[in-house]
């Protein structure tokens, strides 16, 4: 029988695994306290209205969310916790250094890159050697939505970047290291003439598609580390 599981071992769990430490003045951890035994999570971007509604009939006993502001706390069944992580599940979870997502891109030889306050927010490697369209086709099986490519300078792939910010001083930097593509959420126009002077391939993936994907990345996580939970989404 496994032993009960509680919304301060999950905390515990999730501030390692994602490196809360690294962002001290960030939302992390415990955003609202619960007395209940978890045995069915939800897990939600952010709240909305029903969402007390939403946790009564899913029988929740605790919930994650990402952007936890304006939760109606009120109207939270008795004893229900908030878990929430802003910076350290984007980071690690989405577009960041996120090795579960290396893996599934094949990355190798994996290395942060794109530093901000001594944290990384990006990750560059190695992957065997395939045509863009390939990499475009894998992208879209991966996020559930093709990327946007603008431009497409490369017609094969040997060296990507993942990252969760785009900068003239990023592309110029990962271009440095011998990047070809450029994995991001939202193209940023102050990096456009990096881009075409150092003809970087940007794939934009989309903010809330990776926010989704770190989400149902994190479900996967949390039920291999302990089997017996009910992870539930909206």
């Amino acid at each position: 029988m496994p032993a009960a599981l509680t919304i301060e071992e999950l905390a515990t769990f999730l501030d390692s695994y994602l490196g809360a430490e690294r962002f001290p003045t960030d939302t992390h951890g415990i955003y609202h306290p619960g007395s209940r035994t978890i045995e069915n999570l939800g897990l939600a971007i952010e709240p909305w209205p029903a969402i007390g509604q939403w946790a009564q009939e899913q029988e929740l006993d605790a919930i994650f969310l990402h952007r936890p502001w304006h939760a109606r706390l009120h109207t939270l069944p008795a004893g229900v916790g908030i878990l929430a992580y802003h910076l350290a599940f984007d980071l690690s979870l989405t577009l960041g250094y996120n090795p579960r997502l290396a893996e599934m891109l094949g990355m190798r030889n994996l290395v942060p890159c794109v530093f901000r306050d001594g944290i990384a927010y990006g990750m560059l490697g190695d992957i065997a050697a395939i045509p863009l369209k390939v990499m475009i086709n894998d992208l879209s099986t991966i996020f559930g939505h093709p990327p946007a490519m603008e431009p497409e300078y490369v017609d094969s792939v040997r060296r990507i970047a993942v990252v969760g910010a785009m900068t003239d001083a990023s592309i110029r930097e990962t271009a440095d290291l011998g990047a070809q593509v450029y994995i991001t959420g939202q193209f940023r126009q102050p990096a456009r003439a990096a881009v075409q002077q150092t003809r970087m391939t940007v794939a934009t993936i989309g903010h809330a598609i990776c926010e989704q994907r770190g989400l149902r990345d994190l479900g996967s996580l949390l039920s291999e580390h302990w089997p017996q939970l009910k992870i539930v989404y909206p």
